[in-house]
This record gives C-alpha cells, sequence and structure tokens, in this order.
C-alpha cells in the first residue's frame, strides 16, 4: 500500500517538474524479482530527453516539497533517495547530461532474471546471507558462475 503511494507522488513530482511525459517505473532487484524483505525501491524516470543539472536540480526542490527536504538524501550525483513510507527508493532518470560517459543504467543487460528463477533465488539467498554486500555484485557473480 504505502509502495504505490510512494510511487504515485514521486510519479506526479516528476510530472510536475519535468513535464507530463515523463513515466515512472520500477528497477532494480524489483524489477529483476531479486529483491529481499527490506531491500530498497528502484524508481526509474523514463524522460524524453536527457536532463540537465537544472532539471536534477527541479526534480530535487519538487521531492523536497512533496516527502520533506529531510527525507531527500541528493548528496549522490546520479540520483536522488527519498525516505518515503515504504522505505529508501532511488529516483534514477534514464538519461541525463549530467551522468559520467561510462555510466549504464541496466549494468547487467536487459533482464537477466527473467527466465532463470535458479539464478533469482541464488542472488536471494546469498543477499540474506551477506547484507554487507551490494546486491549488484552478487547478481554479478551468480550470472558468472552460470556461465
Amino acid at each position: 500500500m504505502h509502495l504505490a503511494e510512494d510511487i504515485r507522488r514521486i510519479e506526479k513530482v516528476a510530472k510536475e517538474q519535468l513535464g507530463g511525459n515523463v513515466m515512472v517505473y520500477k528497477g532494480g532487484s524489483q524489477k529483476k524479482h531479486t529483491n529481499i524483505q527490506g531491500s530498497d525501491l528502484d524508481v526509474k524516470l523514463n524522460v524524453p530527453r536527457p536532463l540537465t543539472w537544472e532539471d536534477r536540480l527541479l526534480l530535487e526542490e519538487g521531492l523536497n516539497k512533496e516527502f520533506g527536504k529531510k527525507n531527500v538524501i541528493t548528496t549522490n550525483p546520479k540520483i536522488h533517495i527519498v525516505k518515503g513510507k515504504s522505505g529508501p527508493i532511488d529516483v534514477l532518470p534514464d538519461k541525463a547530461e549530467y551522468f559520467p560517459s561510462d555510466f549504464t543504467i541496466d549494468k547487467l543487460g536487459e533482464r537477466p532474471f527473467a527466465t532463470n528463477p535458479v539464478g533469482r533465488h541464488a542472488v536471494r539467498n546469498l543477499k540474506l546471507e551477506h547484507q554487507n554486500i551490494p546486491g549488484i555484485a552478487l547478481e554479478r557473480m551468480v550470472l558468472h558462475v552460470q556461465a
């Protein structure tokens, strides 16, 4: 319930600040179905053009108004982290002028676990046992072993 509400609020802000053509969708471990209880949510913003630094500041301003300044973390230059009712949410546009040239959104390729239930379960088990290791590293390791 809180998750859907948080996503609606982020979508409202994104459309108000960046234009009505922005689309919001789940990404990260929730999209890959490798999430565990307590995983953060990754929300991707599909934007019609690469965002500028000014766009980033507009998005930040809108998120601050909607969620409260103390609930929006802006220290990462690529993403905003919002503390929503459902927990932490990483908000990331799919393209931006301020991204480093080597930065990729989907680091593992398109849906590597969609038809890989063994890999999904392996990642979840590893995440439960090794919560201090970033999930992307565990996902890469499982895919490497499977290859």
